[in-house]
């Protein structure tokens, strides 16, 4: 290590933070709402593009241990 440095650790508090997916979808459509730039790349209503947010969110499964399992509460980060 070089001199005048100092080598640090982190504890991680929740490695796993959840996302609350109605704020998500809320804070989505108005940002959309408000900057409407998204129109030019997309043939799609807000409404279309918020309901396949909401799919891709809530569909959220994973495997651990050979076993498959839903997260049922918020959608993983990462």
């Amino acid at each position: 290590m070089k001199r005048g440095y100092t080598l640090c650790s982190f504890d991680v508090k929740s490695l796993f933070t959840k996302i609350p997916i109605q704020f998500t979808l809320s804070a989505m459509k108005k940002k959309l709402l408000n900057d409407t730039s998204w129109q030019t790349r997309t043939k799609l209503e807000l409404e279309d593009i918020i309901m396949l947010t909401e799919l891709c969110m809530e569909g959220n499964y994973f495997e651990y241990k050979q076993m498959y399992f839903e997260q049922l509460e918020g959608a993983a980060m990462g």
